[in-house]
């Protein structure tokens, strides 16, 4: 097994890029999703194309719960800082091994 690892820090940035930073960059992830979903359906026809996975649901969450946080603090003096970890692992399947 091997990781890599990417921290990509924004410091002291306005409360408006923070707010696109992390809209953006959630909003991509969950079309993302959606679209492998699409894909996974005109593959074998099994769920519904509405249906959204916990995973998209918590990330849906947690960026509304964001944007609630930054909307509670709007002002033009607030200054934010954004870390965001990206952790890679690659592995291998037990059944490759052999």
């Amino acid at each position: 097994m091997k990781t890599e690892k990417l921290l990509i820090q924004e410091s002291d940035i306005s409360l408006t890029k923070a707010r696109d930073l992390i809209t953006k960059l959630i909003d991509d992830y969950i079309r993302n999703r959606r679209l492998q979903q699409f894909a996974e359906w005109e593959r074998t026809h099994m769920n519904g194309l509405n249906e959204l996975d916990d995973n998209l649901r918590m990330l849906i969450s947690k960026k509304n719960q964001i944007n609630q946080l930054l909307a509670e603090t709007e002002s033009e003096d607030i200054l934010v800082d954004l870390n965001v970890s990206l952790d890679v692992t690659v592995k291998v399947p037990q059944m490759a091994k052999a």
